[in-house]
């Protein structure tokens, strides 16, 4: 996935932002409470909607927005080549490619992003997206946390439970088959 654009419109801080990410790795710096986060949390609501947001959808309005001004957010970002937009409210969403509309409304929206991406909210967070306080955190660990907690956060641990289950299967199956030809053999 390559993000393109973001418009927030009465969103956190933002009144009217708009950011057009450039190709590679981004980086957000910017003074404290200048609305970094609030930017990435933008894109993650867009994405993934109310499940991504901290609080309430009631605290997503700017402060300062006009009366029944909802606080919106446009995100344009690309997979495997192809454009599409997301336009989603405290209260509605839209996913379109080029003119043609995906899904609409925000069960349909939440339903269809994670399939295009191939990703849930967790596993896109856990793998593509570093808070600042999840690297502090990294850098308190030594060594062996560190890998345990880059596992447990890449899923990697699920993994290696159905890996280790598929083993025992497989000892237990060897087991079944020299018992059953030790019965042969004895008949």
């Amino acid at each position: 996935m390559r993000l393109v654009s973001l418009h927030a419109k009465c969103f956190r801080q933002h009144a009217d932002s708009a950011v057009t990410f450039p190709d590679g790795l981004v980086a957000l710096l910017g003074q404290n409470e200048s609305g970094k986060s609030s930017l990435i949390e933008a894109i993650l609501f867009a994405l993934f909607g109310t499940d991504a947001i901290r609080g309430t959808k009631g605290g997503l309005r700017w402060h300062g927005a006009p009366a029944r001004a909802p606080a919106s957010v446009v995100l344009t970002f690309e997979v495997g080549g192809v454009t599409y937009k997301i336009e989603r409210t405290e209260s509605d969403a839209t996913l379109r490619h080029g003119a043609s509309i995906i899904a609409s409304g925000t069960t349909p929206v939440d339903k269809a992003v994670p399939k295009l991406l191939g990703l849930s909210f967790k596993e896109f967070s856990a793998s593509f997206l570093v808070a600042q306080k999840d690297l502090s955190h990294l850098s308190a660990l030594g060594p062996t946390e560190r890998q345990a907690f880059i596992r447990r956060v890449l899923g990697v641990e699920s993994i290696d439970s159905a890996l280790k289950a598929c083993r025992k299967k497989k000892s237990l199956l060897a087991e079944e088959k020299e018992k059953l030809r030790e019965r042969i053999e004895s008949m």
